[in-house]
């Protein structure tokens, strides 16, 4: 993967939502995204906690 300059983040805020909430369009590629995705579904049941009304999958090292 080539590195990339980062933006400033300002021009991504959000005005509606929390002041620390950014959307970068095309932050991640088609195929990064279809990546993650795959990675999310495929992880095994164990790796999934339920939460109220929701499922968390914990990737931290």
């Amino acid at each position: 993967m080539e590195e990339q300059e980062v933006p400033a983040l300002e021009p991504f805020r959000v005005e509606q939502a929390p002041p620390l909430i950014y959307y970068v369009p095309d932050f991640i590629s088609k195929e990064e995204d279809e990546y993650l995705l795959r990675q999310v579904f495929n992880a095994p049941k164990p790796k999934w906690t339920q939460l109220s009304g929701r499922r968390l999958q914990n990737w931290a090292s």
